[in-house]
């Protein structure tokens, strides 16, 4: 999680000018400008659907989930792994992670074809 506060790196994380076609798209601006409402509606929508263990469950235990598991793209896939293209980095494949994080844990392809939106290279 080192590199959210690495300076250099932040920078990087606010650069939109790989996406202007989503920069442009209404459902996005709209998602953008209604973050806050949206984040603070979910458990409002689950508490009043099914209980407070509909609230537990399907908002609070599935964003945790979510964040290790998003989290451990980073810190798994940078230690553990294969690595298939030497970039210069420590960047590796993990098929575990790439399970669990629905493709992201081919990092290494990410990092040596960091313009490419496929996570695998292979029809697998």
């Amino acid at each position: 999680m080192g590199w959210l506060f690495n300076s250099k790196d932040q920078k990087i994380l606010f650069d939109t000018s790989n996406i202007p076609e989503l920069k442009k798209d209404p459902y996005y601006n709209w998602l953008k400008s209604n973050y806050l409402k949206i984040t603070i509606a979910q458990p409002l929508v689950y508490l009043a659907i099914g209980g407070p263990s509909a609230m537990v469950w399907g908002c609070l235990v599935r964003t945790l989930c979510t964040w290790h598991v998003t989290w451990a793209v980073n810190s798994v896939c940078h230690v553990y792994g294969r690595q298939e293209y030497n970039t210069g980095d420590l960047s590796m494949n993990n098929p575990v992670i790439g399970i669990l994080a629905q493709g992201e844990g081919w990092h290494n392809n990410h990092h040596a074809f960091q313009d490419s939106c496929r996570h695998g290279l292979k029809w697998w």
